[in-house]
């Protein structure tokens, strides 16, 4: 079997940490629940608490980790699951570093920490580089869950067991160490006290096989695109296919024309899957494009024919040119977007509107925005910390960037909505990415809207903020307002308010991501010469921040 353990509170106690903060604050605990929980729950009573329980977090599983202990009978579980030829994997929830206070790093702290107190397990065929993981979100925590085919997962937070991704096929357990736990049932899930009772369970049981993880693994479909499209043409659109060309430009997926011996000219393509990535592309536009079929007044390509283990699919290859670069285009043009993704949501109760996904990084919550973001500053911070990067920049990232993102992180952080997941009522059917660099304008006016790969249910306040955040072809700010309230009326009434509230901190959250994602498409991580090219890149970049500290000043 595969033995899947979270880590903080799970594998690790941080009991006498928690009671030295309390200590050090001059908060007396009444020994009522767990220090972390108690503390934490007078935190948020305080004006301004979740901040600073935020940074509590950093410095406790920061510098004082090594003062924290494992459970008891937390080793002995595992070097006998080992010995009776059970695998272990770790797998935790934890960013690089903290999102409030000092940037300590906290995956290294963790690891370090597994080496001090598990001695034994590292030298019985338990590798920390190959065993131990540690992501940036939730959502990718699940994802790695799956695609390491855990039989058994244990965890102390009973979101995560709950989740919706929360693999099928991995049987669970809800770790709640000195609870009284009276039901041991809360819900479906099986809640458990002790080690020793986590052991007796796991050991007693006998799973068959491990969970298959085919939806999130990578495509052993081997075969070349033109074998792919020649067995579709034939088989699917009675026809054959004479040249395959393949289409420069495609960033995330491999594009090809496709001429069949009838005389059309398709489009194809491959989409881009791979483990490091858990977004399906293929399935987000497949099912995108099946419901747009139901609108009136076609604005996309239509989908003909799919593959869905060569992750392929074959569209109508629309006629049309992208919007000339550094051209402003008129008011009239950037309404047609509006329209568009008005004219998305007159069927969204169909049964192909159902079974689209969420759209790509849509979030339940600012904490989850705040997430995606950190992910992005804690890869650049490490880059700057590690002088992956020139010297001026470095000392960019991290004075001027970190504080942006910390001013960023302390008003999502103190939001009464930081944790409130968005209602299901409040979701409508998004392109995602879309904009004018996702459009093409024929010789007749019309306009056909394409790529589809991040598309799916999601916040309205994403994706207005997603939309006039688009650095390539900026949309009018004049735009906005009338936007947000086109928006709004499609929501409940009772969703109104939630939206306003949201919109500016997401439209923020948003902003900065886009600065990270500059960088990243933009500069190289390793050191060069001043170029006038990155130089233009740097004094750019820079100007976004100014705006953006500028409108958090406000």
């Amino acid at each position: 079997m595969i033995i899947g353990i979270d880590f903080d509170n799970t594998l690790i106690c941080y009991d006498s940490v928690f009671l030295k903060i309390a200590d050090e604050l001059g908060i007396k605990l009444n020994g009522e629940t767990s220090p972390k929980t108690e503390l934490r729950n007078l935190m948020r009573m305080r004006k301004g608490g979740e901040w600073e329980w935020s940074r509590i977090q950093g410095l406790a599983y920061g510098r004082m980790i090594i003062e924290a202990k494992p459970f008891p009978d937390v080793e002995a579980s595992l070097l006998r699951w080992i010995a009776n030829g059970h695998s272990i994997r770790v797998i935790s929830h934890k960013s690089i570093y903290p999102t409030a206070g000092l940037p300590y790093n906290l995956i290294e702290a963790a690891k370090n920490w597994i080496h001090e107190n598990f001695p034994r397990l590292l030298s019985a065929e338990f590798d920390i580089d190959h065993h131990a993981f540690f992501e940036s979100t939730r959502k990718e925590k699940l994802k790695r869950i799956a695609r390491e085919r855990c039989n058994w997962f244990i965890d102390d937070l009973p979101e995560t067991l709950r989740d919706i991704d929360f693999p099928r096929g991995t049987l669970s357990l809800l770790f709640e160490p000195g609870q009284d736990l009276g039901n041991q049932l809360q819900g479906k899930l099986r809640r458990i006290r002790t080690w020793k009772e986590i052991s007796s369970i796991i050991d007693s049981s006998r799973p068959s096989e491990r969970p298959l993880d085919q939806e999130n693994s990578e495509d052993n479909d081997s075969r070349e695109p033109k074998v792919v499209f020649s067995g579709l043409i034939q088989n699917r659109l009675s026809t054959s296919l004479l040249d395959i060309e393949e289409l420069r430009g495609g960033m995330n997926n491999r594009s090809y024309s496709l001429r069949t011996s009838d005389g059309r000219v398709l489009f194809g393509k491959i989409y881009k899957q791979s483990l490091s990535d858990y977004r399906d592309r293929f399935a987000h536009e497949v099912k995108f494009l099946s419901y747009s079929e139901e609108l009136e007044g076609r604005r996309t390509p239509t989908l003909l024919e799919t593959d869905a283990n060569a992750k392929a699919a074959i569209l109508t290859l629309e006629e049309g040119a992208l919007w000339p670069d550094e051209t402003d285009a008129p008011l009239e043009i950037w309404n047609r977007f509006l329209e568009f993704l008005l004219d998305l949501q007159q069927k969204k109760d169909l049964s192909k509107a159902k079974k689209m996904p969420r759209a790509a990084e849509s979030c339940d919550t600012l904490q989850e925005h705040l997430d995606l973001v950190s992910k992005r500053r804690n890869l650049w911070l490490a880059r700057a910390k590690a002088n992956e990067v020139e010297h001026e920049l470095a000392n960019w990232i991290q004075i001027e960037l970190e504080d942006a993102f910390q001013k960023l992180a302390k008003r999502m952080i103190s939001s009464e909505l930081f944790r409130k997941p968005i209602s299901p009522a409040a979701l409508i059917i998004s392109p995602s990415d879309f904009g004018l660099h996702n459009a093409l304008f024929a010789k007749d006016g019309s306009i056909r809207f394409i790529d589809f790969e991040y598309a799916g249910w999601d916040d309205p306040a994403k994706t207005i903020s997603d939309f006039f955040a688009q650095p390539r072809y900026p949309a009018p700010r004049e735009l906005y307002e009338d936007w947000k309230s086109t928006l709004a009326s499609l929501l409940p009434q009772e969703e109104v308010k939630s939206f306003s509230e949201r919109l500016p901190l997401i439209s923020s959250c948003i902003e900065l991501k886009w600065i990270y994602v500059i960088m990243g498409k933009r500069l190289s991580t390793e050191p060069s010469t001043n170029s006038s090219e990155s130089e233009d890149i740097k004094r750019q970049l820079r100007n976004r921040l100014g705006s953006f500290v500028e409108k958090m000043d406000t």
